[in-house]
Formats: structure tokens, C-alpha cells, sequence
């Protein structure tokens, strides 16, 4: 993305809706399918400015991987430790070397190619680890935020389960998600398209605003543990690497 948006990024992912409602959501997954224990290896692959870290240190050993400097400069502010600049499609880790891999809105960005990036991911995975993956969905939900974090491609639900497939994954669950906002989100999308500002979604809103909005989507991540969502503007994956054998 551009370098001035990964301060923008450490500015709000403590209390931003959006980061806030997605934490909630990575949180709960992580207890369900990858119950505390002290001796599990995770790695937050694409950390950023290093937000889930701190949800991952919880449930073991977390290791950061960026390919951005300035990222992780920010991110040592929160994290000093196992933090490694390096590529997602090129990961310098051995094989089988985590339990757990958190991938949040990486793999479409330009600079990734996806398909070696989730081998790569199910290389350093251990036989029965979880991956767990949300990446931009849908095309028509194209935007100027898009411009800013330099989104090469916003997926579709078949094409993210289908390359999940191809790196030997076994789909876990697959769901959209940001469903209950799309209608706001799509109208935001339409009245860009009016004008020539290219602006960052990650802009605070009013404290009663952001307070709504992450109550919008803790509803929602309620009901993601009982169904999956049709639409949304956000792909939500967890994937296992089977056993061996």
C-alpha cells in the first residue's frame, strides 16, 4: 500500500471499527480451532503495523512477517520481538513450522501473487494447523481505497475456495462477511466515482459513529458461528492442512 497509509493504519487499528469488529471475529476463530496452548507456533503472515499480534501472543510463540520496513518499524512499537521482513510468496521459514497462520487482507494487494503465497503458507503449516484468511471481495465494491492499499483483485468466493484448493488446503469455512454494512459501503463506492480526491477509508468517524459501527458488526460475527453469509464486501476464510496419511 502507500507508505503514508501504514501510519494511518497504526493510528486507528486499536479502536477503529473496522479493525476492532475483524479482531472479534480472528479472536473467537483462534479459540475454536486452535485452543490455548503455551507450545503453538503462529505466524501473522503480511502483519503489518502488527494489530493481531497481540491476539495471536495468547495462544503461543507469534512470529511477523511484512515485506514493508515502514511496517514494521510501527509494528516494533508494539511488538519488538519475531518480527521478519520477507515476502508471503517467498517465506524463509522451514517446512511444518507452525500450528496457526493468520493471513488478514494480504493476498490481494498488487505485489502479492496469491497462488505461490498460500503454497507457501501451507509449506511452513504443520499437518493438521489452521490457516485463516480474509481478503477484499467483489469487484462492483471497487473503490478509492482501493487506489491507496494498491488492490490488484477483489475475490470471489469460488475463486478464493478454488486457489485455497490448489495449495492443498481443506476448506474449513468460507463465508462473506461485512454483510450488514454493504448496502453503506456500496452507496460510499457510487458517490466516489463522482470524484477525482483518492481518499483512505480509514478515516475515524465520530465516536458515536465508530461505536455503532462496531456494534453492526459484532451482531454480525455472532451470527457468522452459526451460518455463513451470502455477500459482503470481505472474503473469510479457515482452512486446514490435512494430516499426513
Amino acid at each position: 500500500m502507500r507508505e503514508d497509509e501504514y501510519q494511518r493504519v497504526f493510528e486507528t487499528e486499536a479502536s477503529h471499527w473496522w479493525y476492532v469488529g475483524g479482531r472479534e471475529l480472528l479472536e473467537h476463530d483462534l479459540m475454536s480451532f486452535a485452543p490455548n496452548r503455551a507450545s503453538n507456533q503462529l505466524l501473522d503472515a503480511g502483519c503489518g503495523t502488527g494489530g493481531n499480534l497481540t491476539s495471536l501472543a495468547r495462544l503461543g510463540t507469534t512470529v511477523g512477517i511484512d515485506l514493508s520496513e515502514t511496517a514494521l518499524s510501527l509494528a516494533r512499537k508494539r511488538n519488538p520481538d519475531h518480527l521478519v521482513c520477507g515476502s508471503v510468496s517467498n517465506l524463509p521459514f522451514r517446512s511444518n513450522s507452525f500450528d496457526v497462520i493468520t493471513c488478514v487482507d494480504v493476498l490481494y494487494h498488487q505485489w502479492v501473487n496469491d497462488e505461490p503465497a498460500l503454497k507457501e503458507l501451507e509449506r511452513v503449516l504443520r499437518p493438521g494447523g489452521i490457516l485463516i484468511v480474509q481478503a477484499a471481495a467483489l469487484e462492483f465494491l471497487r473503490g478509492h481505497h482501493d487506489s491507496v492499499v494498491l488492490t490488484r483483485e477483489r475475490y470471489r468466493k469460488n475463486t478464493l475456495k478454488r486457489r485455497l484448493k490448489n495449495a492443498g488446503f481443506r476448506i474449513v469455512r468460507l463465508t462473506y462477511r461485512n454483510t450488514f454494512l454493504l448496502p453503506l459501503i456500496f452507496l460510499k463506492r457510487f458517490l466516489q466515482r463522482g470524484s477525482l480526491e483518492i481518499q483512505s477509508d480509514l478515516l475515524m468517524p465520530s465516536p458515536v459513529i465508530n461505536t455503532a459501527l462496531k456494534m453492526i458488526l459484532s451482531l454480525e460475527n455472532v451470527l457468522l458461528r452459526y451460518m455463513t453469509l451470502p455477500v459482503g464486501s470481505s472474503l473469510y476464510a479457515v482452512a486446514q492442512k490435512p494430516e499426513k496419511g
